[in-house]
């Protein structure tokens, strides 16, 4: 879903910027999530290797 900040998965209504949505697209959704998880997870500054990327 889009927004006027990025994207928004409808799940787990998580913020992603649009800028950053290459590095979450091969990540699969976690369902519903604690609201203090949600900032953590929206960092751009997850490296490959924690992405899970091979």
């Amino acid at each position: 879903v889009n927004n006027k900040f990025g994207l928004r998965c409808k799940n787990c209504k998580t913020n992603i910027h649009h800028h950053c949505q290459g590095y979450v697209e091969m990540q699969r959704c976690f369902g519903k999530i604690p609201p203090g998880f949600r900032r953590a997870y929206s960092s751009p500054l997850y490296s490959e290797q924690q992405l899970g990327a091979t």
